[in-house]
């Protein structure tokens, strides 16, 4: 299949306090009253929440070697998480451009308010994976005794962030999201996460 590109409605994240808080270092109850919600106003208007997928055959070349359709490479952690899934889902998600936009001006502006709409955004962004991987499982794993198993992202464990290039082509990111690149294999929007999604019978 080709890859699918999905927009959601900033109505439709809903950010975890827990998440918030881990990102925030500090209680969510510490912040100045009214803080949070100028941050949260600031965010929807900058942010724009679209993910893509592209389901995808898992072969294993070798020991601890996956090949998910965008060349070899070698991981433990991510062969264990694949144990027993023979397809897989590949996503990329984002909250966009703009929210690096203002990130930047807070940062000169605001550093209070760019460190509270930078710890939003993080949450936001898991959010947005929450719900791309009820999505995912709704409209990919419609066939009765599919589950998924818990998405794993480049970067996490031994998965080395050289296998971006390939997925973010694969999934046509660049394309569909406007993701792109560092030399070092970070990406702009800073806001954006890729992940991997097995799919196993139970």
């Amino acid at each position: 299949m080709s890859a699918v590109l999905r927009e959601i409605s900033s109505d439709q994240i809903t950010v975890s306090e827990r998440e918030f808080a881990a990102r925030l270092g500090q209680p969510v109850s510490a912040l100045q009253p009214g803080l949070r919600e100028e941050c949260e106003a600031l965010l929807k208007e900058a942010a724009v929440y679209r993910y893509c997928f592209r389901k995808t055959t898992v072969t294993r070349p070798g020991e601890d070697e996956l090949d998910l359709g965008f060349g070899a490479f070698h991981s433990h952690a991510l062969t264990l998480n694949l144990r027993g899934c023979e397809e897989a889902v590949l996503f990329a998600a984002t909250l966009g451009a703009g929210v690096d936009r203002l990130m930047k001006r807070l940062s000169v502006t605001s550093p209070a308010r760019h460190f509270i709409v930078n710890a939003l955004a993080s949450a936001k962004a898991e959010a947005l994976c929450d719900l791309a991987n009820v999505e995912i499982a709704t409209q990919v794993l419609g066939e009765t005794g599919l589950a998924c198993a818990p998405r794993f992202s480049p970067g996490y464990g031994d998965v080395p962030l050289s296998v971006q290039p390939g997925f973010i082509q694969y999934v046509n990111a660049q394309k569909l999201l406007g993701i792109t690149l560092s030399e070092a294999y970070f990406m702009y929007p800073t806001k954006s996460v890729t992940a991997v999604v097995g799919i196993r019978r139970q």
